[in-house]
């Protein structure tokens, strides 16, 4: 019986280990996704930086053609139509952006429960090695 109860808490230990190296290996898989994540969440800042910056421009182009083409109204309206169609898109890109910072805050989420739970299977681990014979 004793060399059962070794053997048992050998196999707990192996499994502990390869818990914690599957923890690991998730954490390691997490901050890659974190680090995408917020990448992504950089350029989507930047895309909702530059659609505003397109959709002022757009405006200011409206306006201009609206005081060099008075008489062409058909002009003014295919340019309004463009700028909202901008003003559109920025929405949407300002819509994305807020999705991928919800991700990036999901994400961190999870690799601080992958930690924890990390940490906790260290703590087994420690535990199950004091019983080994």
């Amino acid at each position: 019986e004793a060399d059962q109860g070794a053997g048992l808490a050998q196999r707990a230990g192996e499994s502990l280990e390869e818990i914690l190296r599957m923890v690991e290996e998730t954490n390691s898989q997490i901050n890659l996704i974190t680090q995408a994540v917020e990448d992504i969440s950089k350029q989507g800042t930047q895309l909702v930086n530059s659609m505003d910056s397109v959709a002022g421009i757009t405006e200011e182009n409206t306006a201009a053609t609206q005081e060099m083409s008075a008489n062409s109204g058909e002009m003014v309206r295919a340019i309004q139509n463009v700028a909202a169609i901008a003003e559109e898109n920025s929405a949407a890109t300002e819509e994305v952006s807020a999705a991928v910072r919800r991700m990036a805050g999901s994400a961190l989420e999870v690799h601080e429960a992958s930690q924890e739970l990390a940490k906790m299977a260290r703590e087994v681990q420690g535990q199950v090695g004091r019983f080994r014979i």
